[in-house]
């Protein structure tokens, strides 16, 4: 982290194009008595300009501008950096497209604008440099586009900006200027040096970043070496001090400005970014040249392979450590380290033909310092190199260290082995859940280990490495391990020491291309000689579903869209074959399997693909992904894990609705209550919304016209949940009030079923009065007939109380009636469906929040079409009772709502601004269906088979009320009448007159029966 000597300033900078960019703000960043200077506007160094991101602040250029002050004053090279950074109101860029546009104009005018403060000066710069975080970074790039002169911007650093693509398109808008980005780069001539975060950016995904130029990830960097979020990465004080470093390095010494030499710059920015040697890249080309030595002090010279030389006190005397070379296969590799060793120029190449003091010297040498590299170390220094010794010229005879008197403690490593010998090249497991041991012991005193893993690959690929001491001659014992990916500049490290003993993870950030299948990841060991060392890998699992769940979370969105619309597909064929609309989790269990949409979406990518076809349409997002290296394999895995998303949220929303709705409306009420005068008369309006809901969809699209679209499907997501939740409660009331009175009713017939039980044995009926009983008497056939049905039923059931059960059955068949309800199940789904939209509209509402202040209404509003669409569909599903189960075309439509959700599996998973015009199109299509399509005729096979439905039912409650007359006949005797009529013309629709013949004949009786009780 870096820290103030000072506390910094923001000087505006007034700009003609203020007046029509009043949110957005130019400044000049200071320090102390230097304020002075910038509020004067006199600026004398050379500019940078900084961007931010998304959401960023124009205060982030802190940590760059005060590191870049402060080295300035203290190294004085003669030249300064004047940083200067917009103010773009913290605005979302990332998630609304349009808004960069307007960016990158208004950083336009600010370059004209700071170049205009050098007018004066004698020494006036060229061109600016320019350093963007987050979406800042694309502004940068887009900026080139619309610059007349691109000789304005010299140079151009990115901080975490996702070059490749956002992670999600939520608009038109970020879509269309990223398409924009990809022709212009072609005619782009620049500078880019593009760092990421590593693991640690969880916005920013690693392989987003990667660009055609410099591209490079934290973790790589020489002296920093470690993983960066995406806001740390501006003021991480490792990474503020390289990229100084290598600002100043780039600039010429004769004008003071940016060098316009492009590849000196690019070899600047290589060496602090990518392998850092510890010289002054001024002096690079010297190293070609041979240098003289020094032979002053004691040449030493050793004859094992591998050994190591511990300085505890230092040398009073320069020391020369010779190695020799020699044309032998264990003589082909040397790697050497040296602790503590503060010496730029420290190994060289020799012939030692010179005797002194009865000792080999040298007087010239060739450097192969600049060979060497940094490593990471948790204490001290550590120099590296590795060289293949028998590609050096012939004529030289030792490679020579040199250590210089010192009184700090000094320690080289010497190994020299051949290149088989050390290098390992490992099958990872796929399967075992058990460590692979690598290398069971190290020999002693080895430095040097080479580990090649062929078959990682992917970026979902996730393993521990172990490098465990077995055995250490000191306590103090230190071990490293690099992984290093040769297609990109992504090298990872780990440290093993007496106090840090977690395993290396090893993964990759990006995929092997398809191109590099000979190259494969490495892992470098450079272990401690006096310890002897066990490794082995093992699968991490958990690592692996955190690599998942990193890179394809984002992608599950559109799969739940999919299945969404897959389930209401299943709903629709539900309503056109059983005429009624099944329930949501019923249609999710067996609709929605992956091979309905995965194969159709591989068929049809392949022809979408071609270059014909390409020419019209856009790129798929399947193809997008197969590209990055996203398998088929994965994507059914992300399908089937959106299946589980989807029952744990539609779950939650069951619970929701029944549980919660008094939560919601209370907080909705109190919500409201602020801007109209009283709670009393929010609940009062509340009520008649609900009363007369077409009032409230109306001001809903009068709310999508006067501010913007997300704002009014979000208040119609919460009153659609009033609604739901309402629907609801009065279906629950219905099945609790069927359940006490049927319970009711049996214990209020159960004293008396036996009475009547006895009766009916005996020939009588029970009635109420003489009149009854005569009546009874004159129909004696249909008696006998009852009573015939009765020992029959006796036959089955000897205990008079085994009637019981009808009135069991009796309870289900009415809850069962109740809880199939189309319209909650219809609706349930049209709400889910709302919730989705406005998901992927609510970064549109969050804009119109942030930019409220400047004006009610947003001017460019992706979610106009779907505000107003939805809320025009709620006019009518709100008010009328729908789903209409007599309508015809429900299967077509549904064959419509397969098409939409195949085309969001191919074209939303990543523009999922998309399935904004998708879900827009289905609920257009389902209120036109619902108002205009025709009613269905029933043909004789559609009468039949409602004729099973209406047999099934009648038949059921008839029993219920044989039973229920014997001792309430007044009030049931009409009914009974009536039924039995419905029952009997029901057998010869729905053909059950042979069982109508066979056990229920007793109920024409029922009709005489009812006949003359009602009399």
């Amino acid at each position: 982290m870096t820290y103030m000597f000072q506390y910094p300033q923001f000087v505006r900078i007034s700009m003609r194009i203020d007046n029509q960019f009043k949110k957005y703000g130019l400044h000049a960043y200071s320090e102390g008595h230097f304020t002075e200077r910038a509020r004067n506007m006199q600026f004398k160094g050379i500019p940078v300009l900084f961007i931010p991101g998304n959401a960023g602040s124009y205060k982030q250029v802190r940590s760059l501008a005060s590191v870049a002050l402060r080295k300035a004053l203290h190294s004085r090279p003669g030249f300064h950096f004047d940083y200067f950074t917009i103010d773009y109101n913290e605005e979302l860029s990332g998630l609304n497209g349009a808004l960069l546009h307007d960016q990158v104009l208004y950083a336009q005018r600010s370059i004209y604008r700071i170049l205009e403060l050098y007018a004066s000066n004698l020494e006036k710069p060229t061109s600016i440099i320019l350093i963007g975080h987050s979406m800042g970074g694309i502004v940068a790039e887009g900026l080139i586009s619309v610059i007349p002169d691109t000789s304005l911007i010299s140079l151009v650093i990115t901080l975490a900006s996702p070059h490749k693509r956002p992670p999600l398109f939520f608009d038109s808008y970020l879509y269309n200027f990223y398409t924009d980005i990809k022709s212009w780069d072609n005619k782009m001539n620049k500078t880019f040096i593009a760092v990421s975060g590593g693991f640690s950016d969880f916005l920013v995904a690693p392989h987003l970043t990667s660009s055609t130029h410099l591209s490079v990830v934290t973790t790589h960097i020489p002296k920093v070496w470690l993983p960066m979020d995406h806001l740390c990465i501006l003021w991480c004080k490792q990474l503020v001090l390289v990229l100084n470093r290598a600002l100043f390095n780039s600039i010429d010494s004769q004008t003071r400005q940016i060098s316009q030499n492009k590849e000196y710059i690019i070899s600047v920015f290589k060496h602090y970014l990518l392998r850092n040697s510890g010289i002054k890249i001024n002096l690079k080309e010297n190293y070609n040249l041979p240098t003289p030595i020094d032979e002053r002090g004691e040449w030493i010279e050793r004859l094992p392979r591998q050994y190591s030389v511990e300085l505890a006190a230092g040398t009073r005397k320069p020391q020369w450590y010779m190695i020799r070379r020699a044309d032998q296969p264990m003589h082909e590799m040397l790697s050497i380290m040296a602790l503590n060793l503060e010496l730029t120029n420290w190994i060289f190449a020799c012939s030692a033909h010179m005797i002194r003091d009865q000792s080999r010297v040298c007087d010239d040498a060739v450097h192969l310092s600049h060979l060497s590299e940094i490593v990471p170390s948790l204490k001290y220094k550590r120099r590296f190199l590795h060289i293949n010794l028998h590609q050096l010229n012939k004529n030289l005879s030792h490679v020579v260290v040199k250590v210089p008197a010192t009184s700090e403690p000094i320690t080289l490593h010497v190994d020299v082995h051949s290149e088989a010998d050390r290098k390992i090249i490992v099958d990872l497991p796929v399967w075992s859940l058990k460590n692979k041991v690598i290398i069971d012991e190290t020999p002693a005193n080895r430095l040097y280990y080479e580990i090649h893993f062929p078959n990682l690959y992917h970026l979902i690929q996730s393993y521990s490495l172990f490098v465990q001491p077995l055995q250490c001659n000191n306590q103090n014992h230190h071990a490293s391990a690099s992984l290093s990916v040769p297609w990109s500049n992504l090298d990872s490290h780990a440290i093993f020491s007496d106090v840090q003993h977690e395993p290396m993870t090893l993964r990759l950030y990006s995929n092997k291309p398809s191109n590099m299948a000979d190259l494969a990841p490495f892992v470098r060991l450079l272990l401690d000689p006096n310890c002897r060392y066990t490794v082995s890998v093992k699968i991490s699992i958990l690592n692996m579903f955190g690599q998942f769940a990193r890179f394809y979370s984002p992608f599950i969105f559109a799969n739940i869209v999919v299945i969404t619309l897959l389930s209401l597909k299943s709903q629709l064929f539900n309503i056109e074959n059983k005429e009624k609309c099944s329930l949501f989790f019923t249609a999710l269990m067996t609709d929605t399997k992956p091979f309905y949409v995965v194969p159709v979406a591989k068929i049809m990518g392949i022809f979408l693909g071609s270059s014909a076809a390409l020419k019209i349409l856009p790129e798929t997002d399947i193809q997008v992904l197969d590209k990055e290296g996203v398998g088929t394999i994965i994507i059914i895995l992300l399908y089937i894990i959106s299946i589980g998303m989807v029952w744990i949220l539609t779950m939650a929303l069951v619970i929701s609705i029944f549980c919660f709705e008094s939560t919601v409306h209370k907080i909705f009420l109190k919500i409201v209550s602020r801007s109209v005068a009283g709670t009393s008369t929010t609940d009062w309006i509340l009520k008649g919304l609900k009363r007369f809901p077409c009032f409230l969809a109306v001001s809903l699209i009068s709310l999508s016209i006067s501010t913007c679209g997300g704002l009014s499907l979000c208040i119609g997501l919460i009153f659609y949940f009033l609604k739901l939740s309402q629907m609801a409660q009065d279906v629950v009331e219905d099945v609790v009030t069927n359940a006490i009175k049927t319970i009711a009713r049996k214990f209020k017939m159960r004293p008396q079923l036996q009475e009547t039980h006895q009766d009916l044995t005996s020939g009588s009926i029970p009635n109420d009065g003489q009149d009854v009983t005569n009546a009874a008497s004159t129909n004696s056939q249909e008696i006998e007939a009852l009573d015939e049905a009765s020992d029959t039923n006796n036959d089955e059931n000897d205990d008079p109380e085994d009637a019981l059960p009808s009135e069991s059955n009796t309870l289900l068949s009415s809850v069962g009636e109740i809880i199939e309800n189309s319209e909650l199940y219809f609706h349930f789904t049209i709400f889910c469906l709302w919730f989705l939209v406005t998901c992927i509209n609510f970064p549109t509402v969050l804009r119109w929040a942030h930019n409220f202040k400047y004006s009610t209404k947003l001017e460019v509003d992706p979610s106009f079409i779907p505000g107003v669409v939805f809320c025009a569909c709620a006019f009518v599903l709100w008010e009328f009772k729908f789903p209409i189960i007599k309508k015809k075309w429900y299967k077509p439509l549904g064959y419509i709502i397969y098409f939409l959700s195949v085309f969001s599996f191919m074209y939303g998973i990543v523009s999922i601004y998309r399935l904004n015009y998708v879900l827009t199109a289905v609920i257009a299509l389902i209120t036109l269906h619902q108002m205009f399509a025709p009613k269905r005729v029933l043909t004789c096979q559609s009468s039949g088979s409602q004729g099973d439905d209406g047999y099934e039912k009648v038949k059921a409650k008839l029993d219920a009320l044989r039973a229920a007359w014997l001792f309430d006949t007044i009030s049931t005797a009409s009914k009974l009448c009536a039924l039995s009529i419905e029952f009997i013309a029901l057998c010869f629709t729905a053909n059950h007159m042979k069982d109508c013949m066979r056990n229920h004949i007793p109920y024409e009786s029922s009709i005489t029966i009812g006949i003359s009780i009602t009399k």
